[in-house]
């Protein structure tokens, strides 16, 4: 049957009725000590900490690749095991820094990724840290200047960007 209570966040494996617009994306967190081939990242399901993770979006992890002609990052395809992803390359893991409602994203091969001031699809690399508003709960990152915009994943065109809440959401 249909589900009337609306959780925060959705286990993986959950089953739910949509109602509205939906936003479906995952974090998995490193549970493995080590570099490379010893590293583990499982899905997260608690509240946003100080960590490393893999950000995902309808199987598709943000990665470090740029897209210099409209700042993007382009996504790379991941296939989740027993809700695990094994020895994940550097270029989809990202250090999350939380403070409050809000948090940074950070790689060493692009900064900080940061949300532009203005009413676009763009996003900015930062050498000094640049927060994100956190909204569901903690696990999403939204624009601080525009709240109608989040860190989302561009299905047609394989981009993450800051587009319109809604937009570009995975589908179902």
């Amino acid at each position: 049957g249909e589900v009337t209570v609306t959780p925060a966040f959705y286990a993986a494996g959950a089953q739910y009725t949509v109602k509205a617009d939906a936003r479906l994306y995952a974090l998995f967190t490193r549970i493995g000590e080590g570099i490379g081939a010893s590293e583990s990242y499982t899905l997260h399901t608690g509240a946003l900490t100080n960590g490393d993770y893999v950000i995902t979006f309808d199987n598709m992890a943000m990665s470090t690749s740029k897209n210099s002609a409209n700042n993007k990052l382009y996504g790379t395809s991941v296939t989740p095991a027993n809700n695990l992803i094994n020895s994940p390359d550097s270029s989809i893991v990202w250090k999350i820094t939380v403070s409050g409602n809000t948090a940074t994203i950070y790689n060493a091969a692009v900064g900080y990724v940061k949300c532009l001031t203005g009413d676009n699809t763009n996003i900015a690399f930062s050498s000094s840290a640049a927060s994100w508003n956190l909204g569901e709960g903690g696990r999403s990152f939204i624009n601080q200047t525009y709240a109608t915009r989040a860190l989302c994943y561009n299905q047609p065109s394989n981009y993450f960007g800051n587009y319109k809440i809604g937009a570009y959401d995975p589908n179902l």
